[in-house]
């Protein structure tokens, strides 16, 4: 399976954007694209769907592609979270409940 890395700079070469071009389009700053693009970042819904708007991806291919960024950014942060008191891990949940993180829109990107 592609990683998002992947995904986004092939992606991008393929339409012919350096990535100083896609920064514009995407409004998303190029130092981030280059992170992504090396696998030192992850980002959120919100900056995928801006990449994804920039890309003219549509329907199916946005989700897949929005769902590719949020799932390596899970994974990451999972792993990251192996070694972090258990206090943290159920302080977690009480500010997602106050950001209204609902367990449906979690599942609409699993």
């Amino acid at each position: 399976m592609k990683t998002f890395k992947d995904i986004l700079k092939n992606e991008r070469i393929r339409l012919g954007l350096s990535a100083t071009k896609l920064s514009e389009m995407s409004d998303l700053h190029v130092s981030l694209i280059s992170a992504l693009e090396h696998g030192y970042r992850c980002i959120g819904e919100k900056s995928a769907r801006k990449l994804s708007i920039a890309f003219g991806l549509r329907d199916k291919e946005q989700e897949q592609f929005i769902y590719s960024a949020m799932e390596e950014s899970a994974d990451r942060l999972l792993k990251a979270s192996e070694s972090y008191p258990v206090e943290l891990l159920n302080y977690v949940p009480v500010q997602l409940q106050k950001m209204k993180v609902t367990h449906d829109l979690i599942r609409h990107f699993s």
